[in-house]
């Protein structure tokens, strides 16, 4: 019979996962972050949103609030959403090579979104 981990492994695990894939998706987000300060807006822009929004407010802000455990699961709803984006319309064509990065994003993040920042998030300690 499987054994449970205890709610402290947990949380620490969860702590890992949220800070550990936040700082992945922000090698993403600071160059493109960076870009647009230099006033480089040549983004792509699928649904029209603005490309400010979907890849600097994704990659860029919504990693640091998913880093620091702040709103964790409605941060990495953009951020999964961007990663759906990628996968079937980025790379729709491409083979599953080109894909893999975005497919192993989202399953962390749709992880993220489905057990939250876990005991030691931010928005946790302060009594959210």
């Amino acid at each position: 019979m499987a054994r449970k981990a205890s709610p402290l492994v947990r949380d620490l695990w969860l702590l890992a996962l949220r800070v550990g894939t936040a700082c992945a998706m922000l090698t993403h987000g600071i160059p493109k972050f960076m870009q647009l300060v230099e006033g480089n807006f040549a983004f792509p822009d699928p649904f029209g949103f603005g490309s400010t929004f979907s890849l600097i407010f994704a990659e860029f802000f919504c990693s640091i609030l998913v880093a620091l455990g702040i709103y964790t699961r409605w941060a990495a709803a953009p951020i999964a959403f961007t990663m759906i984006t990628a996968i079937f319309i980025i790379h729709g064509g491409d083979s599953f090579a080109s894909k893999e990065m975005a497919v192993t994003y989202f399953l962390l993040l749709g992880t993220i979104i489905t057990f939250g920042g876990g005991r030691f998030a931010l928005g946790r300690l302060w009594g959210r």
